[in-house]
């Protein structure tokens, strides 16, 4: 039996007040792992390839110890800043190849999205930082703008490819950049870092290279000046990246993943307060409501009018806490009663009497 299996043996066979004190065994034991493992120079555990690190950030934005904080916001903050992070249209792409988060595989996902919202919504919880609620103010503008079909639910990804190359609807050369955003290029070429050649196969991944305030000094802007130019500059660079091909949709919507949507709206309604959020979080409901749900039983995926598959665990245990989130925010009674629905399915057609789940 591995490590994994005996801590979750040792915590089950004791009663619930033993069971607290096991957990924060384990806990300290995590905290001191994830410490070893951080990237104090880039954030993130590990090296290159770096994915976000979801669980490992909602672990350590619940925890209450600064240390761990530290390693949360750290990581946070480097992914916010970085080429993964589209600066331009928000929402983050699959992961980095690189250890510093700038050059991403450019693949953008429904279930990482979905969690990176839940985490930095968050993280503007417990800190109280304008710039976290403003990355997740991006993904929920993303996910409406890109992601969300005319029938309410949420597609499953955005394609890394346009024209046949990776990358080529999000990067930029210099000449392209100064095209775009007229007389506020300068100050977009020295936030994003622009250069040529870019470092990206000769185009640039737009990321923070440093702040706008800098950015500003060396151009002799003042703050006001610089903010009214740096919004118009990525307002524009943004609608020449539009008129782009754009990258394939895969359009098909899995209840699960839209179910782990569902907690990051939810979350980000709560504390951003972002009616926008609450609305998609709505027509996710309604859509898997309708779609999704037929005689008492989930579907797994729906794509172009037609659902399929037998809902999975992960289906129900996803929506069922997606639902429960966004009635903590609404009260709507009826949230709570399809939560209590999908919990006895779950007991009645997963559980394994010698303990745990079937995932089918």
């Amino acid at each position: 039996m591995g490590e994994r299996q005996q801590a979750l043996g040792a915590v089950a066979a004791v009663g619930a007040d033993a069971a607290g004190e096991a957990y924060e065994v384990l806990a300290q034991r995590a905290l001191a792992a994830l410490t070893a493992a951080y990237d104090r120079e880039h954030g993130g555990f590990g090296g290159a390839p770096k994915f976000p690190p979801h669980g490992a950030l909602r672990f350590l934005l619940e925890r209450p110890e600064p240390a761990a904080r530290m390693l949360a916001t750290g990581t946070l903050d480097a992914m916010a800043d970085g080429g993964i992070h589209d600066q331009l249209g928000g929402g983050f792409a699959r992961y980095s190849v690189d250890e510093r988060w700038d050059v991403p595989h450019f693949e953008k996902m429904l279930h990482d999205n979905a969690q990176l919202l839940a985490a930095y919504a968050g993280a503007h919880h417990r800190t109280g930082e304008a710039r976290y609620a403003e990355v997740a103010a991006g993904i929920v503008a993303w996910l409406g703008r890109e992601m969300r079909s005319a029938e309410g639910g949420l597609a499953s990804s955005l394609d890394a490819d346009s024209e046949g190359e990776e990358g080529r609807f999000y990067t930029w050369t210099a000449d392209e950049v100064r095209a775009a955003a007229g007389a506020d290029a300068p100050l977009a070429e020295r936030v994003y870092g622009v250069r040529t050649p870019g470092a990206f196969e000769g185009r640039n991944v737009l990321r923070v290279d440093q702040p706008l305030a800098r950015a500003a000094e060396a151009l002799g802007l003042g703050p006001a000046e610089a903010a009214a130019g740096f919004a118009r500059a990525r307002v524009a660079l943004l609608a020449a990246r539009e008129a782009r091909p754009r990258p394939a949709l895969d359009d098909k919507v899995l209840t699960s993943w839209n179910g782990l949507a569902l907690r990051g709206l939810a979350l980000a309604g709560a504390w951003l307060g972002s009616d926008e959020a609450l609305a998609l979080a709505r027509g996710v409901v309604a859509f898997l409501r309708r779609a999704m749900w037929r005689d008492g039983r989930l579907l797994h995926a729906y794509r172009a009018g037609h659902a399929h598959v037998e809902g999975l665990l992960e289906d129900y245990a996803y929506l069922g806490l997606g639902l429960l989130e966004l009635h903590r925010v609404t009260l709507e009674p009826e949230l709570l009663t399809w939560a209590f629905e999908l919990g006895g399915v779950v007991r009645r057609d997963f559980e394994d009497d010698g303990g745990g789940f079937y995932a089918t």
